[in-house]
Formats: C-alpha cells, sequence, structure tokens
C-alpha cells in the first residue's frame, strides 16, 4: 500500500501498542549502545549524502521534503532515538548522550529501568 505522496504505508494492527514497543526498543538500543547507535546513524547520513547527490537522489529529497509522512518519520525517529543522534557529531557518542543519561536515569520510566537494570 502506498501513502497519498507515493510513498510506502505500513499499517499496524495496534499501532498505539506495537508504536509505544518500537519507541521503547529504539530508546533503549540508543542508551545501551550509545557508540554504535552513533555510527550507524552517522553511517546511514553519509550514505543519504551520497544518494541525494544524485539526480534521482535529489528528485526523492525534493518529494521527501513536500512529504507529510516523511514529517511524521522523522518526529517518530526524534522520538525513538532520544534526539540524540546527530549528523556531524564530535567524537564517538550522540552529542547530547550525557544530558540524555542525566534525564533518563532521573526520569524512573519501566523501559529506563530495564536498560539500566541490565535488563530485568
Amino acid at each position: 500500500m502506498t501513502h497519498d505522496d507515493g510513498l510506502p504505508e505500513l499499517r499496524l494492527a495496534d499501532a498505539e501498542a506495537e508504536l509505544d514497543a518500537l519507541l521503547g526498543d529504539a530508546q533503549a538500543a540508543v542508551l545501551t549502545h550509545p557508540v554504535a547507535a552513533q555510527a550507524l546513524y552517522s553511517a546511514l547520513v553519509d550514505e543519504g549524502r551520497r544518494v541525494s547527490a544524485t539526480p534521482e537522489g535529489q528528485a526523492l529529497r525534493a518529494r521527501l521534503a513536500r512529504s507529510a509522512l516523511a514529517r511524521r518519520w522523522k518526529e517518530a525517529w526524534e522520538v525513538g532515538t532520544l534526539n540524540a543522534l546527530h549528523a556531524d557529531t564530535e567524537g564517538p557518542y550522540p552529542a547530547d548522550f550525557g544530558d540524555l543519561l542525566f534525564a533518563a536515569a532521573s526520569s524512573g520510566k519501566p523501559f529506563l529501568g530495564r536498560v539500566f537494570s541490565g535488563g530485568s
């Protein structure tokens, strides 16, 4: 199925519960493996930049810039990664990782408890 802007559309059976689980897993992964998460994000950004340098990539980028679906996806990405990953970061850690860990440790949210207690 495709969205009205021609981009693929994914429908989850129980969207809210599945989305909560996906976002929680993404957040836990960023907190548990910050260096790997930042390295993966940086690699994806580098590949995106290479693709966007091609005519096909420029056309796709223009489509995505007009897409409400892409804007919503970006918001979900930022929530899922706690907005800690950055394209042009210095060093191996996410740019906001120290602040993120402090906020996470202070929040008392259940998924963060699993991360800091080793998954129990």
